[in-house]
């Protein structure tokens, strides 16, 4: 009953995000966005999201109910990234940016479906924690992408790279049993090598 009512509010208006309250507390950004966006956000309980969700795959574009996970999607699509050239990053910046090389080396030479790193002062919401990512594999175009942020920091910029390069040569997502076995295997033979040669 709830999931029919919610489907005919939907029909009735494209403006509503229905949102549950964990999303509310870890995305208050976004939902305050679809709010001033002209989005009216309806508050529903998690086992309903859930089964709207279930019911969204099968849904065409057109019949799909507008859960958050939709909202952020959508805006996704709409996302544009802003580019940093090389030339224009701060010193210290390109000094931790060069590493990606020894990265490389040590776990065995760049993946082959890897085809570019590049560096973006902003970057989409991560689609769990809802807060900007800090790195980004994708593989349509062979192209990892970096919050130029993470430069900051030469130990984060390894964890990010290293993280981005399990994805792309695990083939997998976030949270799953084969990127978790791919990013240990990464981080075994990094360390390996690192250990090897610090002798």
């Amino acid at each position: 009953m709830q999931q029919h009512a919610a489907q005919i509010l939907n029909n009735y208006s494209d403006q509503v995000v229905f949102v549950t309250a964990e999303e509310i507390e870890q995305g208050t950004d976004l939902v305050d966005e679809a709010r001033q966006g002209g989005s009216e956000i309806v508050v529903i309980p998690r086992n309903l999201r859930d089964k709207i969700a279930a019911h969204n795959i099968n849904s065409d574009d057109g019949e799909k109910v507008r859960i958050f996970s939709e909202f952020v999607s959508e805006r996704n699509k709409n996302f544009e990234f802003k580019f940093i050239p090389t030339a224009d990053l701060s010193l210290s910046e390109k000094m931790v940016l060069s590493k990606k090389e020894k990265i490389f080396s040590l776990i065995g030479g760049k993946p082959s479906n890897v085809k570019e790193i590049l560096i973006s002062e902003t970057m989409q919401k991560d689609d769990y924690t809802f807060r900007p990512a800090e790195g980004l594999w994708t593989h349509t175009n062979g192209r990892i992408t970096i919050k130029r942020s993470v430069l900051n920091d030469e130990e984060r910029f390894i964890a990010v790279l290293l993280h981005e390069l399990a994805h792309a040569t695990s083939g997998a997502t976030d949270a799953t049993r084969r990127f978790e076995s791919e990013l240990t295997k990464m981080l075994g033979v990094f360390g390996n090598a690192a250990l090897n040669s610090s002798k």
